[in-house]
């Protein structure tokens, strides 16, 4: 008997069809007067480049990271666990945050918007596996079917004297995009970022995206459709079964005597006990976390889903228990695109502020659905598909049409390789 892998893709109308999520990373998020009005001791390069690496736990998987020395990051350390002590150190962290209308400058969609307005979206302070970030959502603008397609776009704006720091930060390394479906659960947007989008100075990103939806129909937990998938994980969330995250630090906090700093700035607590884990321990050190903690944060990531848990890392078998407790989603949605980059206009051109801008815009309404399904048999299969060639004949025969419809929706292309792609013309559902 053989077996194949295969995946069954369709297109369906989906509007109207409201603009995704724009996940806003900041990779300064510190404004030289918020840090001011903690305590001026904090404005010292050494302190900085500390907390940048300490609130983006993700900084040193980057390519482009160089790592700096014991010295000059013991030095910041010690400052911080100085002036930020455990019981008021999330209220200082966000209160050197920049405010939403020093990095917003507008917004338009129909309409130009002034900051103000644009920020009334925003949900300010999310911490995140890649850093601090911020969420705008808006559910109430939409792309319907019968008008042209509309452009969202944010132009974001921050004076030089907020950021500049000749050794940390001479040139602002620029803005963060992550497009997520809404905010419904929180903890997608803590843990599950992936393949941002950069904004740099003095450029504009054009992004010409589509709705994608993924369903791995594999899983028994999944059912066997997208609607089947879509209960699963929104049973999943009232149940407060997306906590993979929480559950794996919870076991780093026993193994490795500290918390990661996120621990102590995950907006929404969803377990009873990890308040209470986290101040009963202190906060990671960078070495603390980069030879201990990083591992089990690895864990929850969703580039480590499908990956055995270690046999010799201490907890596995507790890990393995946090995973089916916990089980990644049977859904997943993206938005791919085409990305232009461009220059912005001669005004922007001659200002030494950080100047960027974002713009999205459906191309169109279909929402592509893609399900992962489990092999069939090769002579079952073929039988199948015998049987709806006939059917879909005799119904065209009968209304007396053409058979561009079946076409259109049945020619499929079928490939019996093992774990070969199944991918039918848009609008077709097998």
């Amino acid at each position: 008997m053989i077996f194949i892998e295969h995946f069954i893709t369709c297109n369906i109308d989906g509007s109207p069809l409201s603009l995704p999520a724009i996940i806003i990373c900041n990779r300064m998020p510190f404004s030289q007067d918020g840090t001011d009005s903690v305590n001026r001791d904090l404005r010292q390069d050494p302190v900085i480049r500390y907390l940048l690496e300490w609130a983006r736990p993700s900084l040193r998987d980057e390519p482009d990271y160089v790592r700096l020395s014991h010295t000059y990051l013991n030095a910041g350390q010690t400052i911080l666990l100085q002036y930020l002590p455990q019981n008021n150190r999330n209220q200082s962290i966000n209160q050197m945050e920049y405010m939403c209308q020093s990095v917003i400058n507008s917004c338009s969609y129909k309409r130009n918007i002034q900051a103000y307005e644009c920020c009334k979206n925003v949900i300010y302070k999310v911490a995140t596996t890649n850093g601090l970030c911020w969420v705008f959502y808006d559910r109430y603008m939409s792309q319907d079917s019968s008008q042209p397609m509309q452009q969202f776009s944010l132009t974001f704006q921050m004076s030089r004297n907020s950021w500049y720091s000749q050794q940390t930060t001479p040139i602002h390394p620029g803005i963060d995009i992550y497009l997520k479906e809404n905010v419904n659960d929180i903890m997608t947007i803590v843990n599950q970022l992936e393949n941002p989008i950069r904004l740099l100075d003095k450029k504009g990103i054009h992004i010409k995206i589509h709705k994608e939806k993924r369903v791995d129909l594999r899983r028994k937990l999944c059912g066997s459709s997208l609607s089947d998938a879509e209960l699963a994980d929104k049973n999943a969330l009232a149940r407060n079964e997306t906590n993979i995250l929480m559950c794996v630090i919870m076991i780093s906090m026993q193994y490795c005597g500290c918390h990661p700093l996120l621990a102590e700035m995950i907006p929404e607590i969803s377990l009873r006990d990890f308040s209470l884990r986290v101040n009963s321990t202190q906060v990671c050190t960078l070495d603390q976390y980069e030879t201990c903690a990083r591992p089990y944060v690895h864990m929850a990531r969703p580039s480590s889903w499908l990956e055995p848990v270690p046999k010799d890392m201490l907890g596995a078998a507790d890990i393995s228990y946090c995973r089916r407790k916990n089980p990644y989603p049977c859904q997943t949605v993206s938005y791919p695109g085409i990305i232009d980059h461009y220059d912005l206009p001669s005004v922007y051109q001659n200002t030494q502020d950080f100047v960027a801008r974002l713009v999205l815009q459906y191309t169109t309404t279909q929402v592509t659905e893609v399900l992962k399904t489990n092999g069939s048999n090769v002579y079952e299969l073929l039988s199948y598909i015998g049987y709806n060639i006939a059917t879909w004949f005799t119904i065209a025969k009968f209304f007396e049409t053409d058979t561009s419809y079946f076409q259109k929706c049945y020619l499929c292309s079928y490939d019996f390789i093992i774990q070969a792609p199944l991918t039918c013309i848009s609008g077709c559902y097998l």
